[in-house]
């Protein structure tokens, strides 16, 4: 009993490097031991996979009263909708409608944030490309009146140009 005692402890402290030995097929503590370490070490090696960021963990609850196993499950499910929306958002979809699971959820807030202002962004260039069009054309109408101007300005002075060399052959015909 002291033995088990002693695994109990380890356990409480989180250490499950523990070896436990049955004194015999009947001894239903250290086989309900061994099966609770095993399920703590399956629990440890997936919270390690989910810290590597891989959400294709397998989680299998071990009963109906396993909370452990379903407070993972759920945590999972959350972590994989999350990617999923952060999938969409990255692919353009500003659109998708995703709510976080409670007011103390920062990742989800932040993702509501972070896509509200991409949101916003995208709409100021959107404003901001119209005005360039309209500056663009703005500017093109501009350049084709100095353009048309300086082509009247051109006739203009060629047709000056024209009346005083016929002024000038006209002055030199009556000085002769």
């Amino acid at each position: 009993m002291r033995e088990m005692a002693k695994t109990a402890q380890k356990l409480s402290t989180g250490d499950l490097n523990v070896q436990i030995t049955p004194r015999s097929a009947q001894d239903q503590l250290a086989h309900a031991f061994i099966t609770m370490v095993e399920s703590l070490k399956g629990v440890s090696n997936t919270a390690q996979q989910l810290s590597t960021g891989d959400l294709y963990v397998d989680i299998q609850p071990r009963s109906t009263e396993d909370t452990l196993g379903h407070a993972f499950v759920a945590m999972v499910d959350s972590m994989r909708e999350m990617a999923e929306t952060a999938d969409k958002i990255a692919q353009g979809n500003l659109t998708v409608n995703f709510r976080p699971r409670s007011d103390k959820d920062l990742l989800g807030i932040s993702f509501l944030t972070m896509k509200d202002k991409f949101k916003n962004i995208l709409q100021q260039i959107s404003v901001s490309t119209e005005q360039f069009v309209s500056a663009s054309k703005q500017l093109n109408q501009s350049n084709q009146m100095v353009s048309n101007g300086a082509s009247h300005q051109t006739a203009s002075l060629e047709n000056i140009s024209s009346s005083f060399e016929q002024f000038s052959a006209m002055i030199q015909q009556n000085a002769q």
